[in-house]
């Protein structure tokens, strides 16, 4: 209902006979992507195009996207306008595609595209000022095709999808809003080891995807994770 990516994979459910906790095994390769700014002609709005189409009736529009993926869902109506709200408030990602919202509604003759970073600490952009005070991207003109290394480009309309990286910086928190509901970072391939006796000891300057959410998974008594303490449902 709130996420910015879809989630394409084949899962294997027979393993959970009800015998144990329940294990999330799959078949083949998992793949996550992301549409245009705006649905066909037709088309409900989905993921990312939710934060921007039709937002009067945003919260009809996420309930229903619940109910067509599970019917048996029935959505609280008052949790998802508060969730909304949150966003709206406190996430920088939900800020950019609002921001995008406002400018195709001012303007909609003129072509935008949301350019997310892919660089952690990226800041300024020659094309727009930023609109976040965490910039982690900008509403820009349409400026064709250019080499912009691991920046995600969400174009206004376009006819495919495209595959979301892992390794770029804001995958987590685009994939499940509500465990980084800050537009927190990710995994990324620049997180270098804290400088200690043992980090010294190892010719790799830079943690692999592996040792990070080993980390992150890793319950500490000063922090509150969200991701240790999630359901299922979530």
């Amino acid at each position: 209902m709130f996420a910015f990516t879809s989630m394409g994979v084949n899962v294997i459910d027979s393993i959970n006979d009800g015998r144990g906790p329940y294990v999330f095994k799959i078949s083949g390769q998992l793949c996550h992507c992301i549409g245009s700014l705006i649905p066909k002609e037709g088309r409900r709005p989905e993921y990312a195009q939710l934060y921007i189409f039709d937002t009067e009736n945003e919260i009809r529009n996420r309930m229903n996207v619940g109910t067509y993926a599970n019917r048996s869902f029935c959505p609280n109506e008052d949790i998802v306008a508060g969730l909304i709200d949150m966003f709206n408030t406190h996430n920088p990602i939900v800020h950019l595609f609002r921001t995008a919202r406002d400018r195709l509604a001012e303007n909609g003759d003129d072509r935008y595209i949301i350019r997310l970073f892919g660089d952690p600490d990226k800041h300024g952009d020659i094309f727009s000022a930023p609109v976040a005070s965490e910039v982690v991207g900008l509403v820009v003109g349409d400026v064709g095709i250019s080499d912009v290394g691991h920046d995600l480009i969400v174009q206004d309309q376009a006819g495919h999808l495209q595959k979301v990286e892992e390794k770029h910086c804001k995958f987590m928190s685009m994939q499940y809003p509500i465990l980084f509901p800050y537009g927190e970072d990710g995994y990324h391939e620049n997180i270098t080891y804290r400088r200690c006796a043992r980090s010294q000891a190892i010719k790799r300057k830079k943690a692999t995807m592996v040792e990070y959410f080993a980390y992150r998974l890793h319950d500490r008594a000063d922090d509150f994770n969200t991701p240790m303490r999630c359901k299922r449902g979530t």
